[in-house]
Order: structure tokens, then C-alpha cells, then sequence
């Protein structure tokens, strides 16, 4: 978080947030995270309900990372570094304008490159 934003955007359905929000506080990151966003419940500060993209752009987010190539494939925003993490591979996948990391500690290695 050195220096920057960190918001947890998501997908998952409500009943799964919490979970996740709670896995958070668990492991006791939480408190680096600036605030949370999804793409199914409605973003109270505009009305409706928001896209990745239109969080992305909304937020100025400049790193979007997720588990699933088929989101970070969907986004189009100018500046946007893509990170798709797939924890534990072993091999090197290449995706072009995507950044595959192994693990999370590449993905703060990449994230240090471009801040």
C-alpha cells in the first residue's frame, strides 16, 4: 500500500463478500485496503450497478489483479496494468497485454515496476 490505494473489487455474489472481507480482517491486511466494490451490488455513490471497467474508471485504478483471464480480457482502460494471478503455476503463460504472475510476491514485484 506504500503510497497508493488498495480497493478489493469483485464479482462474488453478497453472501460471499462478507467472507471474503472477514478472510481479510483474519489475516489482518485489511486495514491496507481503502475500501471494497462490486460488479453485482449497486454502487450507492452513483445509483447503479458498476462494471470492473467502470469501477477501474471511476476509482483511477492504475493495477487491476484477478484470478480470472476472462475479466481482466473484458477491460479496456487507458494505463491499466493487468495482473492475472495464477497462484502455484509452475509453468510460464504468456497472454499478450496481460501480466501473469506466479504467486503474490510476483505481483508486488510487477506493481513496484510501474509505482
Amino acid at each position: 500500500a506504500r503510497g497508493n490505494e488498495i480497493r478489493l473489487i469483485t464479482a462474488r455474489p453478497l453472501n460471499s463478500i462478507a467472507d471474503s472481507l472477514d478472510w481479510l480482517k483474519e489475516k489482518k491486511v485489511w486495514q491496507y485496503f481503502a475500501g471494497w466494490h462490486s460488479s453485482v451490488i449497486m454502487d450507492e455513490s452513483v445509483g447503479k450497478i458498476l462494471s470492473k471497467q467502470e469501477i477501474c474508471e471511476l476509482y483511477g485504478i492504475t493495477v487491476l489483479v484477478d484470478n480470472d483471464e476472462r475479466h481482466l480480457r473484458k477491460i479496456n482502460v487507458s494505463g491499466l496494468k493487468r495482473i492475472l494471478i495464477k497462484n502455484g503455476a509452475t509453468e510460464n503463460i504468456k497472454i499478450k497485454g496481460i501480466y501473469v504472475a506466479k504467486n503474490w510476491q510476483d505481483v508486488v514485484n510487477e506493481i513496484e515496476k510501474i509505482h
